[in-house]
């Protein structure tokens, strides 16, 4: 996954699964390798939550 070039990973999932054990499990893992993860509802959310995240860390 690092090796690809992937640093961020915004999911879009339906809410009732966004807290599942499976889906903070799954977080967790990609965030080991390095990747910055996190679930969303709607895509708006995951592309605002990747610009100002993006942004962010590179200050």
């Amino acid at each position: 996954m690092m090796l690809a070039g992937w640093q961020y990973w915004a999911m879009v999932l339906p809410r009732k699964i966004h807290h599942s054990p499976n889906m903070r499990r799954l977080v967790a893992e990609y965030q080991k390798l390095g990747a910055k993860t996190a679930c969303f509802a709607t895509p708006e959310e995951a592309l605002h939550w990747l610009i100002v995240y993006k942004s962010c860390t590179h200050i």
